[in-house]
């Protein structure tokens, strides 16, 4: 590349850097802009996640002693419920091997004698 193109490619060095306050304005608003652009392509990527609002302070709870007390039985009743079907259905899981142990068992003998 001759001298002659090079300068008219490079930038002038002995002439100040002025920029007109009009173009500096348009360079501001085209950082912002893209700044902005950026910052929602990052939120959209990485949303931050949602905390429900703290509740106001000194806020207070109204509820019925006797309502929580009746549900409060009510819930322990179905959990015994639901403990003594999940005992008897592991006692049937358990059984159900066991058979299924003696009948693969039973078929040994067979096995052997075939092979």
């Amino acid at each position: 590349m001759s001298e002659a193109e090079h300068k008219t490619l490079s930038p002038k060095r002995s002439e100040p850097d002025v920029v007109a306050p009009e173009q500096q304005q348009q360079q501001q608003l085209l950082l912002h802009q893209t700044t902005q652009s950026l910052l929602m392509a990052s939120s959209m990527l990485c949303p931050a996640p949602v905390h429900p609002p703290p509740p106001p302070p000194h806020t207070q709870i109204k509820f019925n002693v006797e309502d929580l007390l009746r549900e409060n039985t009510l819930l322990h009743a179905k959990l015994k419920e639901l403990s003594l079907e999940r005992d008897r259905l592991l006692c049937e899981v358990s059984n159900l091997r066991l058979e299924l142990d003696m009948s693969e068992l039973k078929r040994l003998p067979l096995d052997l004698d075939e092979g």
